[in-house]
């Protein structure tokens, strides 16, 4: 049987900026062969399609053996994207087995800016027509240069904070769904200054992309979260809702709030507002215990919040809340 992709990203519709990651979920739990490879393909605004662009499993480590494992997470970040701004694209995921079965998703649009294609000069086209399916030998897939003098990719590595201290647990993972599609950030727990109050509640700072979807024909927020503080620690093999996997468990935000202009504009006007608040209750009934004992319920007396001026800006207008 196929493998199976799921939870594409970017989501469909989405506007991009000049460099962006493109990945998904690859499994092959059906067959059990492995997956061999996942690529992505590019439809530009005039149909013309890209070649397969291979990408990179993001490995995990078993915190058993304290070895790196493949997981289901494959992705890759592009880079010179600002020569097409304004333009509409498409992209597809293709993914292949060790036993050469195929999976190919549908394209989904995205939308390189919102703005006025810039006065930049365009590179030599990239896009070549491909076939259809991606043929058969990885030489026809994977292997088509850039074309000369364009930056076409650039490789993220993700890697664990290397050094102990407050920040190891003030900070965590944010796991969150968009359209049932499950999507990670950080989150970094916050304080006022001299012993202000948050009104029985936790604050988490993060970026407002991980709390709301912005799109032109009407934007979200995430359907539900988690925060999970220390994930470096944890017994999983990646991130997930088990809070059990993780040494302090997870900590379920009430509502987020985000700057009302990261709901109204694109990218790249919208960059100065890429801002948002995750609010957590003081209440242990919103906290699912790790397998570590002791840890207090309450978040910010679980964890060492890191101090910060909410009162910098009394204007609230410019907010939006669910």
């Amino acid at each position: 049987t196929a493998p199976v992709i799921r939870s594409t990203f970017p989501p469909p519709g989405t506007i991009i900026g000049y460099t962006q990651s493109f990945g998904c979920l690859a499994s092959d739990d059906r067959d059990g062969s492995g997956i061999k490879n996942v690529c992505v393909q590019f439809k530009d605004a005039q149909n013309k399609r890209s070649s397969c662009f291979k990408l990179n499993n993001i490995k995990t480590r078993n915190s058993n053996t304290d070895e790196e494992e493949d997981s289901d997470i494959w992705e890759l970040t592009f880079d010179g994207f600002e020569a097409y701004a304004g333009e509409e694209w498409q992209v597809r995921f293709k993914g292949k087995d060790k036993a050469k079965n195929k999976d190919d998703t549908k394209w989904s649009d995205f939308i390189i800016n919102i703005g006025e294609r810039e006065n930049v000069p365009t590179p030599s086209p990239t896009a070549v027509e491909g076939p259809e399916d991606g043929g058969d030998d990885d030489d026809d897939v994977y292997k088509a240069p850039p074309a000369p003098g364009t930056p076409l990719l650039e490789e993220v590595r993700d890697e664990n904070w290397p050094y102990e201290g407050v920040v190891k647990t003030t900070t965590g993972r944010i796991l969150f769904f968009i359209n049932s599609s499950p999507y990670v950030c950080t989150g970094t727990v916050l304080k006022p200054p001299d012993g202000g109050t948050t009104n029985g509640r936790t604050i988490i700072l993060t970026a407002a992309h991980c709390a709301y979807q912005y799109s032109p024909y009407g934007g979200k927020f995430a359907e539900h979260a988690l925060f999970i503080p220390d994930q470096d620690e944890t017994r999983g093999s990646r991130t997930n809702d088990i809070c059990g996997d993780d040494p302090m468990g997870c900590w379920v935000p009430a509502f987020a709030v985000v700057d009302r202009r990261w709901t109204e504009i694109g990218f790249p006007n919208s960059v100065p507002y890429d801002y948002a608040y995750y609010v957590i209750e003081n209440d242990a009934a919103v906290h699912e215990k790790g397998y570590l004992a002791d840890i207090p319920d309450i978040l910010d007396e679980a964890v060492e919040p890191l101090p910060v001026n909410f009162h910098f800006n009394e204007d609230i207008s410019n907010y939006n809340f669910f």
